[in-house]
């Protein structure tokens, strides 16, 4: 019994102490080199998904002046009251980022962040109702996610949202906006990449743990 509980701590110290992965980078919007964005706005159904541009043309992401962490597609950060990118009353957006993995890191991280988009979530009987979503390695409809604001106010920052189910190789993180053409773009804080939690490890450090205890509480009662 005592040389079992020895194994399990010895495992669950291995765990514990096991060295920390080098994690790759996604780049805050503080960084706005590291982002591209594409616009288009041809005359269609505000709001519908079909019309954000999905072929491009790609651009540079311009840092908003005089709005800290804010990226868009001008340094202005606003596209004229009403909006007037190719005619449409509102301005679409996709912002993307890309990054490598190999396939090690694609099948244990994952990544988090918290991000705010310009324009809010909040239902105009102009345009009906338009919700920030985002997506991974793919502009399908279907692949869009949903993220939740409080109040849906998407002006401030969501709720941490958490992204795994990458590939090896290159991976693109997309990022759908529509702005008013007052105040346009998009701000994403605290991204970082985690190990994806694994339950049988974790159990195992606590099952380390646990043995740990009751070889100390009968190493005292053997002294007493």
């Amino acid at each position: 019994m005592l040389n079992s509980a020895r194994s399990l701590i010895a495992a669950g110290l291995a765990v514990l102490a096991s060295p920390a992965l080098a994690m790759p980078t996604f780049f805050n919007t503080t960084s706005p080199s590291n982002w591209q964005v594409a616009t288009k706005l041809p005359p269609g159904t505000d709001g519908d998904v079909a019309q954000f541009p999905v072929g491009g043309p790609w651009e540079a992401a311009a840092a908003c002046t005089g709005r800290a962490g804010w990226i868009a597609n001008i340094p202005s950060c606003t596209n004229g009251a009403g909006g007037n990118i190719g005619g449409s009353n509102w301005t679409q957006f996709i912002f993307r980022q890309s990054f490598d993995l190999t396939a090690s890191e694609a099948a244990s991280l994952q990544l988090s962040f918290n991000w705010a988009a310009d324009d809010s979530g909040q239902v105009f009987a102009v345009r009906g109702m338009w919700k920030p979503v985002w997506s991974l390695n793919s502009l399908a409809e279907g692949s869009l996610r949903m993220t939740s604001w409080p109040s849906d106010e998407s002006y401030e920052l969501s709720p941490t949202v958490t992204v795994s189910g990458f590939q090896a190789g290159t991976n693109t993180m997309y990022f759908w906006v529509q702005g008013n053409g007052r105040t346009d773009g998009m701000r994403l804080e605290n991204a970082q990449f985690s190990a994806v939690p694994v339950p049988g490890t974790l159990a195992l450090a606590g099952l380390g743990l646990l043995a740990a205890g009751l070889v100390r509480r009968r190493a005292a009662g053997a002294r007493g």
